[in-house]
């Protein structure tokens, strides 16, 4: 046991000497799926009428209908599944595109479309995260949300604010992210 005269921690006003470590957050990497019997499945249903598509994933035998998901917010949700990331949705030719000044009225309408329809989806995605009780997958889709608006400087896409209305709560985290943009 340390005595009074050496404590086992430096005082506070010799702190200024250590150098602070926990000013960096420790990353941790995540296990990955172990995939110990990968012959259960978990079939989704995904969409309804002409739109409906099916994806395998690997768990119990069990199948799920989700009716009113897309199948792109689903692969998203799944990617985040099994890599606890969202992959990237522009190739590095398209961000490189708007980085230069002789880029295209074309170019810039094919890479902000793409930016919308992206944001347009991780809204849904917060939203179904939310219904499955997914926090940390809802976390990650407001740090995306926050990093187009960031990166890109585009504003929210208006025509997602009555789905956002429709199926959130009143004082919705996703609803006060929005109004801020």
């Amino acid at each position: 046991m340390a005595s009074e005269a050496n404590p086992p921690f430096p005082m506070a006003s010799e702190a200024s000497n250590y150098p602070n470590v926990y000013s960096t957050p420790i990353k941790v990497p995540r296990p990955g799926p172990t995939f110990f019997n990968s012959q259960e499945l978990v079939t989704f249903h995904v969409g309804s009428g002409t739109e409906k598509q099916t994806f395998l994933a690997h768990k119990e035998s069990q199948s799920y209908t989700l009716e009113d998901v897309e199948a792109g917010v689903f692969r998203l949700m799944l990617q985040w599944l099994y890599g606890q990331k969202i992959e990237y949705y522009l190739t590095q030719a398209e961000a490189n595109s708007l980085r230069t000044p002789q880029h295209t009225e074309e170019q810039r309408k094919l890479v902000y479309g793409k930016i919308e329809e992206r944001q347009r989806l991780l809204v849904r995605l917060w939203v179904l995260a939310e219904m499955l009780m997914l926090p940390r997958l809802q976390n990650l889709v407001v740090d995306e949300l926050d990093s187009i608006q960031r990166d890109w400087k585009n504003s929210f896409p208006w025509r997602c604010l009555n789905y956002v209305y429709a199926n959130t709560a009143e004082y919705s985290p996703l609803r006060r992210l929005i109004l801020a943009h």
